[in-house]
């Protein structure tokens, strides 16, 4: 996949290998970056609320907290995971 990513933007930005033109990323690739980025960092900030839920539950409520704050650390788990995949893909290119 890192060839056709790169053959892609060489064909699109400069129509060769032999460029000297700066090495940048097709722009949707940029764009899914950013996307995941965001969704991560928005993972991190119910990871915080999750956390406040848990902390101030009462004690009926505290194990059904608790699962909530697992399954939000999980799902940021899988975003950062995801931008990391991303950015490695484009540091390729």
């Amino acid at each position: 996949m890192k060839n056709l990513n790169r053959k892609v933007w060489l064909s699109e930005s400069a129509g060769c290998a032999t460029s000297t033109a700066p090495r940048r990323p097709p722009g949707q690739l940029v764009d899914a970056m950013l996307e995941l980025y965001v969704s991560w960092r928005e993972e991190c900030a119910r990871v915080g609320v999750s956390y406040e839920n848990w902390s101030r539950a009462d004690a009926a409520d505290r194990t059904l907290a608790f699962g909530a704050y697992v399954a939000a650390l999980d799902r940021e788990g899988h975003a950062a995971a995801s931008y990391e995949r991303m950015v490695r893909q484009i540091s390729l290119i």
